[in-house]
């Protein structure tokens, strides 16, 4: 991004910068250090100087959050940035303090973690417990595979689709409230799922009895229409899983197998630009009690500065990512391929039926999918006729990407996106 929201001088100076200032996890200040919440705020909008401005009698603020990640990795790039965001619009009033490799809490804990005062700010998976979220786990898990399904204007198209509908929709957005946080997205950053192998399968006679690892109940859903088992385990685990045999496959994106290692035990992926797996969709969450103690005008900086932790996320993670896991493909004899069209027929037939089981959940708005599939079309509209992001296979995306220079502006998509949903929903 080249946004003057932004003053990003190379990802390992990002990196280097932000140890120099958090360095790993520090202990959380008294709660006197942070004022009670209230004051005034600044408009949408604001520059780096009116909020310098704004913050000039406000107590230091010390925040804390995770990821599963090392330093310098590009899946941690993005919260790199946004803490630096955080520090500078601020004028050094809030420092996010990053834990590395979850040293906090496991991904399944991270709720209780943000509910107890733990961490300030965290991913959260509510996809991992239907039963206790209705909306943002299952019935949007049931409707996550909408869309089309390539790597940059797809990805594009279901951030600016889903989070247009489920940021207007009080029951998705309430809905964790009750365990103790808030969202800030209920749509973070996220891309395509497929099927990551340990050989080629792309057809039924392929696929069938496979041991895949899913994420949610409606990758098992689709795992067992391919003819799949599906398997439940901690994505702590899935490395070993492979290692061992106990994993055929899993299912999830590209960009986040590089993370974890998984490329080489796994180097064949299966997707269809057309018909797709669930994405693994993931929220954004914030502390409520923590939340209602700060000031506005640190809500709103918090929030404001979401357009860094969007914008990094696409261009760090997961397309330098998706990027990173083609050059390690080769080297292990993996390649990307699309699912056979008898892989593809039962995959629809599959994504027809929780399509209509997400109007019959229970709490949740009955015309989810048709909101979210108008929001799609529209979005879609603006992203590759309005904007001009590129259309581009998955198989395809390595060598475009090249010619890219290694680089996608996203700015001109971030700037859509707040001006279009954020803005409306900014603390006030």
């Amino acid at each position: 991004m080249h946004s003057t929201r932004r003053t990003r001088s190379g990802a390992l100076m990002a990196a280097a910068s932000l140890l120099a200032v958090t360095g790993c996890l520090a202990e959380r200040p008294p709660d006197d250090g942070i004022p009670g919440g209230g004051g005034p705020g600044v408009p949408a909008g604001a520059s780096k100087a009116e909020y310098i401005d704004a913050f000039e009698d406000v107590a230091p603020i010390h925040l804390t959050t995770q990821i599963p990640s090392s330093p310098g990795d590009l899946n941690t790039l993005h919260l790199v940035e946004y803490a630096e965001a955080l520090h500078e619009w601020s004028g050094g009033t809030i420092t996010l303090d990053i834990a590395w490799g979850n040293a906090v809490a496991d991904p399944d804990d991270a709720p209780l973690a943000l509910s107890d005062g733990r961490l300030d700010l965290d991913m959260v998976y509510p996809v991992y417990e239907p039963s206790r979220y209705p909306a943002n786990g299952a019935a949007l898990a049931a409707t996550g595979f909408l869309g089309q399904q390539d790597p940059v204007a797809g990805s594009l198209q279901a951030a600016g689709g889903y989070l247009e509908v489920l940021m207007d929709d009080t029951e998705f957005m309430t809905e964790t409230e009750e365990e103790g946080y808030k969202l800030l997205l209920p749509w973070a950053p996220a891309s395509s799922s497929g099927l990551l192998c340990n050989r080629p399968l792309t057809g039924l006679d392929d696929l069938r009895g496979a041991q895949v690892r899913v994420g949610g109940s409606a990758f098992a859903r689709q795992a067992e229409a391919l003819g799949m088992t599906p398997v439940s385990m901690p994505y702590s685990e899935i490395y070993q899983g492979l290692q061992r045999g106990t994993l055929d496959c899993v299912l999830q994106s590209r960009w986040a197998a590089v993370s974890l290692g998984l490329v080489p035990l796994a180097p064949n992926y299966t997707v269809h630009a057309d018909t797709g797996f669930a994405r693994l969709h993931y929220g954004v969450g914030f502390g409520l009690a923590q939340w209602e103690e700060l000031p506005l005008v640190a809500q709103q900086l918090v929030y404001d500065r979401l357009d860094v932790y969007i914008g990094e996320m696409y261009e760090q993670a997961i397309w330098g990512g998706m990027a990173l896991a083609a050059e390690q493909e080769p080297g292990t004899g993996g390649e990307v391929a699309e699912l056979a069209p008898d892989a593809r027929e039962a995959l629809e037939e599959i994504n027809a039926q929780l399509r209509e089981e997400a109007r019959a959940e229970s709490g949740v708005d009955a015309a989810l999918t048709e909101e979210v599939e108008a929001a799609l079309d529209r979005w879609r509209g603006i992203v590759v006729d309005e904007l001009g992001y590129a259309e581009v296979a998955e198989d395809e995306f390595p060598d475009w990407y090249e010619q890219q220079g290694a680089q996608v502006d996203t700015d001109p998509f971030v700037d859509r996106l707040v001006a279009e949903v954020l803005d409306r929903h900014r603390p006030e």
